[in-house]
């Protein structure tokens, strides 16, 4: 039987550090994670936080139950100040992309563990097929990484004053 102390005297099990410290700050800089997210202004229901030099806005609040099931169904809008289309504004780095990501994932963590909700509508103004915000949203939310939650539907489309959007759904997945 190889002990680990074994193996600390084979070369290919005996790298400098510093890799790995690289390797594991890397790892952790692209993994959904809430430590990794810009500073949030605000609290559980409304805020703001700043990537590069783009204020972002984030609102949540209760709306009609678009299933007719009698459960919670919460909006969480996230949308560059003063640009509620949802349209991706500025130009962004991967690392800003991937700290917008950990920003909403932090933001959506903190409300789910305070609220638990039933439904959360991740919603996106839709304008004229250009490219917004429903392909963040949509990688946000996939392989279940929102812990206690799995997608329902990721197109479910909604009328407002402002225009047509759609939410991608997350259901508990206890009810």
């Amino acid at each position: 039987m190889i002990k680990l102390l074994d193996l600390l005297d084979i070369e290919k099990y005996n790298r400098p550090l510093e890799l790995y410290e690289n390797l594991w700050h890397t790892i952790n800089e692209i993994t959904l994670n809430p430590n990794n997210a810009a500073e949030i202004f605000g609290d559980v229901n409304n805020g703001k936080f700043q990537i590069g030099d783009i204020i972002y806005l984030y609102n949540i609040k209760q709306i009609h139950n678009p299933y007719n099931d009698k459960k919670t169904f919460y909006n969480i809008q996230f949308h560059p100040e003063n640009n509620i289309t949802s349209i991706p504004t500025g130009t962004s780095t991967k690392e800003q992309y991937i700290k917008i990501l950990n920003t909403m994932y932090k933001i959506i963590l903190d409300f789910i563990n305070e609220v638990k909700p039933d439904y959360i509508g991740i919603s996106s103004m839709d304008n004229d097929g250009s490219k917004n915000y429903h392909t963040v949203y949509n990688n946000l939310t996939k392989s279940n990484t929102i812990p206690g939650y799995e997608r329902k539907n990721v197109n479910l489309e909604f009328n407002t004053p402002q225009g047509k959007g759609r939410f991608i759904v997350l259901k508990r997945k206890d009810i």
